[in-house]
């Protein structure tokens, strides 16, 4: 039977149309793709060109073998992407996370417990397109800050997020116990990018404010520490210091009710004995985070 090298050297020829260019295009050499099309057509059994001197081309019979080689490419190219879907999915646990905070604790925590396992984050700014991921089961796990409505999935609170505004010392409310956002409406912000659902807080409650947009977070920190903009922190970014600490500001926090969030970890009741143990495991860091 023919070898898929066969028919992708017999389509390269079909596309080139001369034994020279296709040789050329797919770097074989002319004899060695000539004595390809010699052999496919004694697998096949019938002529699939007409040879003259110096010129090679297709007859009615090599024409129907091309499309018909496509069609076995096209299907096993296919074959080939399910199949590393298939490992992927297998190999994989992606998650689709509202924001940043949340993963600093969740990853340790997966990587523990699946060892074998590759970990794939990414950040949404908006809960329905995880909800997306999830249904689709392109992402195994989500994390959002509303339980998930429908009963063919497990809502689990595992983290909470205060919002706060990080100020330099010599700014006019750094001596604040609490600030709401209209306080600081109309100031310059240094944002990060890469914050989820907390880009979309900030402007809506601070609709007269410029946000400077940050995408590296080395030079974002690096502004904070050495300029007089406003900028916002959380309680988890104090928490978790190796993400920034800030020298020269002090965080004041913001009472709005949206600077305050619970996060829910969801999964689909198909893999709770796969992932049972995951919030008992962020129950378990909070308990020692507080003692």
């Amino acid at each position: 039977m023919f070898e898929l090298e066969h028919l992708r050297q017999f389509l390269a020829f079909c596309d080139a149309g001369t034994l020279i260019e296709a040789s050329e295009k797919i770097h074989v050499s002319q004899p060695v793709l000539s004595r390809t099309m010699k052999q496919l057509e004694e697998e096949v059994g019938v002529a699939l060109f007409n040879r003259q001197k110096n010129r090679l081309e297709l007859n009615d019979n090599g024409r129907l073998a091309e499309s018909l080689a496509r069609g076995v490419m096209e299907r096993a190219e296919e074959m080939r992407m399910t199949l590393l879907e298939h490992s992927r999915r297998n190999t994989t646990i992606s998650i689709a996370s509202c924001a940043p905070a949340p993963l600093w604790r969740i990853t340790p925590i997966l990587l523990n417990v699946f060892p074998e396992m590759t970990l794939k984050t990414e950040i949404y700014k908006d809960s329905s397109a995880i909800m997306a991921e999830l249904e689709s089961e392109n992402a195994l796990l989500g994390i959002t800050i509303s339980p998930m409505d429908s009963k063919e999935y497990i809502s689990v609170p595992c983290e909470e997020e205060q919002l706060m505004f990080a100020l330099p010392l010599n700014h006019r409310f750094s001596k604040r116990k609490s600030l709401s956002f209209n306080d600081m409406d109309g100031e310059r912000m240094l944002v990060f990018s890469g914050i989820g659902f907390w880009e979309k807080v900030h402007r809506e409650n601070m609709p007269n404010s410029i946000f400077m947009m940050q995408d590296d977070r080395e030079n974002f920190v690096h502004l904070v520490d050495n300029s007089s903009f406003a900028a916002f922190t959380t309680n988890l970014v104090s928490k978790y210091q190796w993400i920034a600490n800030y020298t020269g500001r002090t965080a004041i926090p913001i009472k709005d009710k949206s600077a305050h969030v619970t996060y829910y970890l969801i999964y689909h009741r198909k893999n709770i004995k796969k992932f049972t143990a995951v919030p008992q495991l962020f129950r378990t860091a909070q308990a020692e985070d507080s003692q």
